[in-house]
């Protein structure tokens, strides 16, 4: 049994997490405890609470896209090692492409592609800062649409090995899994939902809770999970904030927020100083934003600053979730993005995008 492995049998259990708006409505009361126009949401470069100036809000840079690979439906992810993993699907048939990669200078240098299975897009991927990673992929069965996964070790020769296991999961949006080996997808059929579940270190695979609701509509949602146990899920112009319950297996929400001058909010990715970065789109444009959540003692309430926007030069038309095109990650300060354009269902090409919060 590998190091890793030992670490995880001791590490079985979860950690708490919560939510947020735009106007803020207090999800413990179901108030509305702020209006647009409070100070407690800085539109600006600081937010000023009590008269007080807070930490100054960081705002996102992103470069401009390169191609990386032929392919569709990418995902990518980073631990704050540095370590970068990137999948996706080929571009015509259903192999599936993985390569590894290290954050240099504000660059990632890419390793070769490795094949390592047969499934259709898109990828999910997550990774943590004790070299565990994982990918989720659609059946390419005609009749079986559920989606496998395999878990693996960074350090390993071939990192995802053996055939895919079966999750018995339909229609998954994103997946996210924090340093304890805790998993937390969401799904986008019959309502929107989520699913926590344990990594089994004997055997490599996830035990699942029952799906619990956080919404009737069945759009795309993007989960990202911090390594404090906080979360961030966002789907269409909402975001909401809040902290994994280990004792319910639940998520305690704790703030929501509605972008109201954005049209769309997509791949959200949290670091674990609170920050959230995601693109949004509004009517002409793509943007990043960031989003900064953090708890006031003097008012006993999460709050949250936004950055301004920041132009995003998206080579894939603005296609803002994983389960649609564009996959986000953040490690510390540093971003990475990918995403896909395609003109034809056989013909497409993989980007990717660096940047940082400055």
């Amino acid at each position: 049994m590998s190091r890793l492995w030992q670490w995880l049998l001791f590490r079985q259990g979860l950690i708490g997490m919560g939510t947020v708006s735009f106007t803020f409505e207090d999800c413990n009361t179901g108030t509305m405890t702020y209006s647009a126009n409070d100070a407690a949401i800085g539109y600006g470069r600081f937010s000023r609470l009590d008269g007080a100036r807070a930490k100054p809000m960081k705002d996102p840079t992103i470069g401009t896209p390169h191609k990386l690979d032929k392919g569709k439906g990418p995902g990518i992810a980073m631990n704050q090692q540095g370590a970068v993993l990137e999948a996706h699907q080929a571009e015509a048939g259903f192999n599936l492409w993985y390569r590894l990669g290290q954050w240099d200078g504000g660059e990632i240098r890419w390793g070769r592609g490795h094949h390592f299975n047969q499934g259709d897009y898109p990828v999910l991927l997550a990774v943590n800062d004790h070299g565990l990673a994982l990918e989720m992929h659609r059946s390419n069965s005609v009749t079986d649409n559920t989606f496998m996964y395999h878990v693996g070790e960074l350090g390993a020769q071939d990192l995802f090995s053996g055939e895919s296991k079966g999750s018995e999961l339909m229609h998954v949006s994103s997946v996210a899994m924090n340093h304890d080996g805790v998993v937390i997808l969401t799904r986008r059929h019959d309502g929107k939902s989520f699913h926590i579940g344990r990594i089994d270190s004997q055997d490599s695979s996830i035990i699942w809770g029952e799906p619990i609701k956080f919404g009737s509509t069945s759009e795309a949602s993007t989960v990202s999970v911090n390594d404090h146990g906080y979360l961030v899920i966002s789907y269409r112009s909402t975001i909401r904030f809040g902290k994994l319950n280990s004792q319910k297996d639940d998520i305690d929400w704790l703030l929501r927020l509605d972008l109201e001058d954005c049209s769309e909010a997509g791949a959200v990715a949290m670091n674990d100083d609170g920050y959230a970065v995601l693109p949004v789109s509004d009517a002409k444009k793509h943007y990043l934003i960031a989003i900064r959540f953090y708890y006031q003692s003097k008012l006993k309430k999460w709050l949250a600053d936004r950055s301004s926007k920041t132009v995003y030069k998206s080579r894939g038309g603005g296609l803002m979730h994983p389960a649609i095109g564009i996959s986000l990650t953040i490690a510390d300060q540093n971003l990475a993005l990918v995403e896909y354009k395609s003109d034809h269902p056989n013909d497409g090409n993989v980007y990717c995008a660096t940047g940082s919060l400055v």
